[in-house]
């Protein structure tokens, strides 16, 4: 027993009981959860950007005029070559 216990115990009775009981009970994941917070951070990270997104609409912008500049294929884009590099590069962009 730890010496706030004691204290509760010989000096707060009521607290003392009313903590029993609350231990007693079964305890729900809460928002505060270190787990689930970590949980939430890396689904967050993992998340595909949106087209909308504004980061997502400047890369496509980028990537357009690099097309453009160099006259190169459209097809250029679905490439494995240039899929993993954008992959690595940027991993949230879609």
């Amino acid at each position: 027993m730890t010496s706030l216990k004691w204290h509760l115990k010989a000096i707060h009775r009521d607290k003392y009981e009313e903590l029993l009981l609350l231990e007693k009970e079964p305890r729900l994941a809460t928002e505060c959860d270190p787990k689930t917070q970590l949980e939430k951070a890396k689904n967050s990270m993992n998340k595909k950007w949106d087209a909308s997104y504004s980061k997502s609409k400047e890369i496509d912008k980028l990537i357009s005029e690099m097309i453009a500049l160099k006259d190169l294929p459209f097809i250029f884009v679905g490439s494995l070559g240039f899929r993993l590099f954008m992959q690595y590069i940027v991993p949230n962009y879609n």
